[in-house]
């Protein structure tokens, strides 16, 4: 089942880190789509369900140091 979820940060997303995570996300098994949107701080990342969870999504943010204060999940 293809879902959309919508991940926000509390601080501005640095462009190294944008290019990093998308390249990572695009690797997720899974994920269909990811944009990165720095200024208003939110990703939003298109993926197949069950092939993808919220967990392995989230992994691919580990890396770059920036909290993600929420998350929204659509179908």
């Amino acid at each position: 089942m293809v879902q959309k979820a919508t991940f926000k940060t509390d601080q501005i997303v640095p462009l190294g880190c944008i290019s990093l995570t998308e390249r990572r996300l695009l690797k997720t098994s899974g994920v269909r789509s990811a944009a990165l949107d720095g200024q208003a701080n939110e990703i939003i990342v298109t993926y197949d369900s069950p092939q993808a969870t919220l967990d392995s999504i989230q992994a691919a943010f580990d890396d770059c140091n920036f909290r993600l204060v929420d998350s929204t999940e659509t179908r």
